[in-house]
Protein backbone atom coordinates (compact mmCIF):
# COMPACT_ATOMS: atom_id res chain seq x y z
CA UNK A 1 0.00 0.00 0.00
CA UNK A 2 1.33 3.40 -1.02
CA UNK A 3 0.02 6.57 0.60
CA UNK A 4 0.83 10.15 -0.36
CA UNK A 5 -0.66 12.81 1.86
CA UNK A 6 -0.27 15.81 4.12
CA UNK A 7 -0.63 16.40 7.83
CA UNK A 8 -0.36 19.45 10.02
CA UNK A 9 2.97 19.60 11.82
CA UNK A 10 3.00 21.43 15.12
CA UNK A 11 6.78 21.69 14.92
CA UNK A 12 6.77 23.20 11.42
CA UNK A 13 3.51 25.10 12.02
CA UNK A 14 2.23 24.15 8.57
CA UNK A 15 0.92 21.30 6.44
CA UNK A 16 3.72 19.04 5.23
CA UNK A 17 3.89 16.18 2.74
CA UNK A 18 4.68 12.60 3.67
CA UNK A 19 4.75 9.36 1.70
CA UNK A 20 4.33 5.95 3.30
CA UNK A 21 4.74 2.46 1.85
CA UNK A 22 3.37 -0.52 3.79
CA UNK A 23 3.88 -4.10 2.52
CA UNK A 24 0.72 -5.61 1.05
CA UNK A 25 1.43 -9.04 2.49
CA UNK A 26 1.29 -7.69 6.05
CA UNK A 27 -2.14 -6.18 5.47
CA UNK A 28 -3.48 -9.61 4.60
CA UNK A 29 -1.45 -11.98 6.78
CA UNK A 30 -0.66 -10.46 10.17
CA UNK A 31 -1.94 -6.91 10.62
CA UNK A 32 -1.54 -6.95 14.42
CA UNK A 33 2.24 -7.45 14.66
CA UNK A 34 4.21 -4.15 14.52
CA UNK A 35 6.23 -3.50 11.39
CA UNK A 36 9.89 -2.69 11.18
CA UNK A 37 10.30 0.95 10.18
CA UNK A 38 12.63 2.59 7.68
CA UNK A 39 12.73 6.37 7.45
CA UNK A 40 13.95 7.42 4.00
CA UNK A 41 15.29 10.93 3.40
CA UNK A 42 15.39 12.66 0.02
CA UNK A 43 18.17 14.76 -1.48
CA UNK A 44 18.60 18.47 -2.11
CA UNK A 45 16.27 18.78 -5.09
CA UNK A 46 13.90 16.01 -4.03
CA UNK A 47 10.53 15.42 -2.42
CA UNK A 48 8.83 12.83 -0.25
CA UNK A 49 7.88 10.49 -3.11
CA UNK A 50 11.37 10.18 -4.63
CA UNK A 51 12.25 6.81 -3.14
CA UNK A 52 8.93 5.38 -4.34
CA UNK A 53 9.30 6.93 -7.78
CA UNK A 54 12.94 6.05 -8.45
CA UNK A 55 13.79 2.88 -6.50
CA UNK A 56 12.47 -0.65 -6.03
CA UNK A 57 11.12 0.25 -2.62
CA UNK A 58 7.96 -1.82 -2.94
CA UNK A 59 10.07 -4.92 -3.50
CA UNK A 60 12.15 -4.22 -0.40
CA UNK A 61 9.06 -3.57 1.72
CA UNK A 62 7.63 -6.97 0.87
CA UNK A 63 10.95 -8.80 1.23
CA UNK A 64 11.78 -7.38 4.65
CA UNK A 65 8.25 -6.92 6.03
CA UNK A 66 9.00 -3.26 6.55
CA UNK A 67 7.16 0.05 6.37
CA UNK A 68 8.96 3.03 4.83
CA UNK A 69 8.15 6.60 5.86
CA UNK A 70 9.38 9.49 3.71
CA UNK A 71 9.12 13.15 4.82
CA UNK A 72 9.54 16.30 2.74
CA UNK A 73 11.95 18.93 4.01
CA UNK A 74 12.71 21.21 1.03
CA UNK A 75 16.39 22.26 0.90
CA UNK A 76 16.87 22.39 4.68
CA UNK A 77 19.62 19.74 5.05
CA UNK A 78 17.39 18.32 7.82
CA UNK A 79 18.44 21.11 10.20
CA UNK A 80 16.58 23.31 12.62
CA UNK A 81 17.04 26.39 10.47
CA UNK A 82 18.07 29.75 11.87
CA UNK A 83 15.73 31.47 9.40
CA UNK A 84 13.12 28.81 8.67
CA UNK A 85 11.48 25.66 9.93
CA UNK A 86 12.75 23.18 12.55
CA UNK A 87 13.18 20.22 10.26
CA UNK A 88 15.63 18.31 12.46
CA UNK A 89 13.16 18.29 15.34
CA UNK A 90 10.36 17.40 12.95
CA UNK A 91 12.17 14.41 11.42
CA UNK A 92 13.71 13.11 14.64
CA UNK A 93 10.71 13.54 16.96
CA UNK A 94 7.36 14.48 15.44
CA UNK A 95 7.52 12.28 12.33
CA UNK A 96 8.26 9.00 14.20
CA UNK A 97 5.58 9.81 16.77
CA UNK A 98 3.03 10.39 14.02
CA UNK A 99 4.02 7.24 12.14
CA UNK A 100 3.72 5.07 15.24
CA UNK A 101 0.39 6.60 16.13
CA UNK A 102 -1.19 6.23 12.68
CA UNK A 103 0.48 3.02 11.45
CA UNK A 104 1.29 -0.16 13.34
CA UNK A 105 5.04 0.49 13.50
CA UNK A 106 7.45 -0.88 16.10
CA UNK A 107 8.93 1.56 18.60
CA UNK A 108 11.95 -0.68 19.28
CA UNK A 109 15.32 0.70 18.18
CA UNK A 110 16.38 -2.65 16.70
CA UNK A 111 13.36 -2.40 14.37
CA UNK A 112 13.97 1.25 13.44
CA UNK A 113 16.32 2.36 10.67
CA UNK A 114 17.00 5.60 8.83
CA UNK A 115 18.44 5.98 5.33
CA UNK A 116 19.20 8.79 2.93
CA UNK A 117 21.11 9.78 -0.19
CA UNK A 118 23.25 12.89 -0.71
CA UNK A 119 21.66 15.63 1.44
CA UNK A 120 19.47 12.87 2.87
CA UNK A 121 22.55 10.81 3.72
CA UNK A 122 23.83 13.68 5.82
CA UNK A 123 20.39 13.99 7.39
CA UNK A 124 20.24 10.28 8.19
CA UNK A 125 23.66 10.31 9.86
CA UNK A 126 22.89 13.42 11.89
CA UNK A 127 19.54 12.12 13.13
CA UNK A 128 20.79 8.62 13.96
CA UNK A 129 23.92 9.84 15.74
CA UNK A 130 22.09 12.52 17.70
CA UNK A 131 19.41 10.02 18.77
CA UNK A 132 21.09 6.59 18.96
CA UNK A 133 18.45 5.48 21.46
CA UNK A 134 15.89 5.56 18.62
CA UNK A 135 17.76 4.10 15.62
CA UNK A 136 19.53 0.77 15.50
CA UNK A 137 20.81 1.21 11.95
CA UNK A 138 21.66 4.02 9.57
CA UNK A 139 22.32 3.90 5.83
CA UNK A 140 24.03 6.90 4.19
CA UNK A 141 24.54 6.81 0.43
CA UNK A 142 27.02 9.33 -1.01
CA UNK A 143 26.26 11.59 1.95
CA UNK A 144 26.94 15.30 1.57
CA UNK A 145 28.42 17.73 4.10
CA UNK A 146 30.62 15.26 5.95
CA UNK A 147 32.99 18.16 6.66
CA UNK A 148 30.37 20.85 6.87
CA UNK A 149 32.40 23.17 9.10
CA UNK A 150 35.11 23.45 6.48
CA UNK A 151 32.52 24.16 3.79
CA UNK A 152 30.92 26.96 5.79
CA UNK A 153 34.31 28.47 6.57
CA UNK A 154 35.14 28.44 2.86
CA UNK A 155 31.82 30.14 2.10
CA UNK A 156 32.47 32.81 4.73
CA UNK A 157 35.79 33.62 3.06
CA UNK A 158 34.90 33.21 -0.62
CA UNK A 159 31.10 33.21 -0.88
CA UNK A 160 30.94 36.57 -2.62
CA UNK A 161 33.46 35.65 -5.31
CA UNK A 162 32.25 34.86 -8.81
CA UNK A 163 34.24 31.62 -8.80
CA UNK A 164 32.36 30.41 -5.70
CA UNK A 165 29.01 31.45 -7.18
CA UNK A 166 29.78 29.68 -10.45
CA UNK A 167 30.77 26.52 -8.58
CA UNK A 168 27.89 26.25 -6.09
CA UNK A 169 25.16 28.55 -7.41
CA UNK A 170 23.38 31.39 -5.69
CA UNK A 171 20.54 29.21 -4.40
CA UNK A 172 22.78 26.95 -2.31
CA UNK A 173 24.51 30.02 -0.88
CA UNK A 174 21.11 31.37 0.17
CA UNK A 175 20.12 27.95 1.56
CA UNK A 176 23.10 27.87 3.91
CA UNK A 177 22.48 31.42 5.06
CA UNK A 178 18.90 30.50 5.93
CA UNK A 179 19.96 27.29 7.68
CA UNK A 180 23.00 28.51 9.60
CA UNK A 181 22.33 32.23 9.78
CA UNK A 182 24.09 35.12 8.02
CA UNK A 183 27.30 34.37 9.94
CA UNK A 184 27.23 30.69 8.84
CA UNK A 185 27.98 29.37 12.33
CA UNK A 186 27.97 25.62 12.84
CA UNK A 187 26.53 24.01 15.97
CA UNK A 188 28.21 20.86 17.26
CA UNK A 189 24.96 18.96 16.58
CA UNK A 190 25.37 19.79 12.88
CA UNK A 191 28.84 18.24 12.66
CA UNK A 192 28.93 14.51 11.90
CA UNK A 193 32.46 13.99 13.24
CA UNK A 194 31.59 15.77 16.48
CA UNK A 195 28.53 13.56 16.85
CA UNK A 196 30.68 10.47 16.31
CA UNK A 197 33.14 11.67 18.92
CA UNK A 198 30.24 12.04 21.35
CA UNK A 199 30.98 15.72 21.90
CA UNK A 200 27.86 17.26 20.38
CA UNK A 201 25.15 18.58 22.65
CA UNK A 202 22.37 16.29 21.46
CA UNK A 203 24.40 13.17 22.31
CA UNK A 204 25.66 14.16 25.76
CA UNK A 205 23.16 11.88 27.51
CA UNK A 206 24.27 8.83 25.54
CA UNK A 207 27.93 8.81 24.39
CA UNK A 208 28.43 7.03 21.09
CA UNK A 209 31.05 4.65 22.43
CA UNK A 210 28.26 2.94 24.36
CA UNK A 211 26.33 -0.13 23.26
CA UNK A 212 23.74 2.18 21.72
CA UNK A 213 25.98 3.20 18.81
CA UNK A 214 23.94 2.79 15.60
CA UNK A 215 25.25 0.39 13.00
CA UNK A 216 26.20 2.49 9.96
CA UNK A 217 26.37 1.41 6.32
CA UNK A 218 27.87 3.94 3.91
CA UNK A 219 28.35 3.60 0.17
CA UNK A 220 29.60 5.82 -2.63
CA UNK A 221 29.99 5.28 -6.36
CA UNK A 222 33.50 5.30 -7.80
CA UNK A 223 32.29 7.66 -10.55
CA UNK A 224 30.58 10.07 -8.14
CA UNK A 225 32.02 13.47 -9.10
CA UNK A 226 30.87 15.27 -5.94
CA UNK A 227 31.09 13.02 -2.89
CA UNK A 228 33.71 10.30 -3.41
CA UNK A 229 36.72 12.18 -2.08
CA UNK A 230 34.97 13.36 1.09
CA UNK A 231 33.47 9.92 1.72
CA UNK A 232 36.88 8.28 1.53
CA UNK A 233 38.41 10.92 3.80
CA UNK A 234 35.57 10.54 6.29
CA UNK A 235 36.05 6.77 6.56
CA UNK A 236 39.78 7.31 7.18
CA UNK A 237 39.10 9.82 9.94
CA UNK A 238 36.53 7.55 11.60
CA UNK A 239 39.12 4.78 11.69
CA UNK A 240 41.34 7.03 13.85
CA UNK A 241 38.73 7.74 16.52
CA UNK A 242 39.64 6.59 20.02
CA UNK A 243 36.65 4.27 20.23
CA UNK A 244 35.22 1.63 17.92
CA UNK A 245 32.51 2.67 15.48
CA UNK A 246 30.30 0.11 13.74
CA UNK A 247 30.83 1.50 10.24
CA UNK A 248 30.76 -0.50 7.02
CA UNK A 249 31.82 1.34 3.87
CA UNK A 250 31.44 0.07 0.32
CA UNK A 251 32.33 1.42 -3.11
CA UNK A 252 31.37 0.12 -6.52
CA UNK A 253 31.00 1.51 -10.01
CA UNK A 254 28.31 4.17 -10.10
CA UNK A 255 27.57 7.86 -10.07
CA UNK A 256 25.53 10.30 -8.03
CA UNK A 257 22.19 9.08 -9.31
CA UNK A 258 19.18 6.89 -8.57
CA UNK A 259 20.70 3.81 -10.18
CA UNK A 260 23.40 3.86 -7.53
CA UNK A 261 21.12 4.95 -4.68
CA UNK A 262 18.74 2.05 -5.38
CA UNK A 263 21.65 -0.40 -5.38
CA UNK A 264 22.94 1.12 -2.14
CA UNK A 265 19.58 0.82 -0.38
CA UNK A 266 19.35 -2.82 -1.46
CA UNK A 267 22.88 -3.47 -0.16
CA UNK A 268 22.21 -1.68 3.14
CA UNK A 269 19.03 -3.64 3.82
CA UNK A 270 20.81 -6.91 3.05
CA UNK A 271 23.66 -5.87 5.35
CA UNK A 272 21.35 -5.04 8.26
CA UNK A 273 18.66 -7.68 7.78
CA UNK A 274 20.31 -10.45 5.78
CA UNK A 275 19.65 -11.57 2.24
Amino acid sequence: MILHGHFFSRILEMETAVSVLVPNARLADDPARPLKAGYLLHGLCGRSSDWIDFSQLAVYAEKYDMAFIMPEVARSFYRDMKLGQRYFTFVSQELPAMARRVFNISDQRQDTMIFGASMGGYGALSVALAHPEQYGCCGAFAPACLFLGEGLEYQRKHGSSQQFIDLFGTQLIKDFQAIFGPELRLNSDDDIMELLRGKAGASDALPLNSDMTPSIFMACGTEDPMMLSDNRRFVQEVSHLDHATDLTYREWKGGHDWIFFNQALKAALAHFLGC
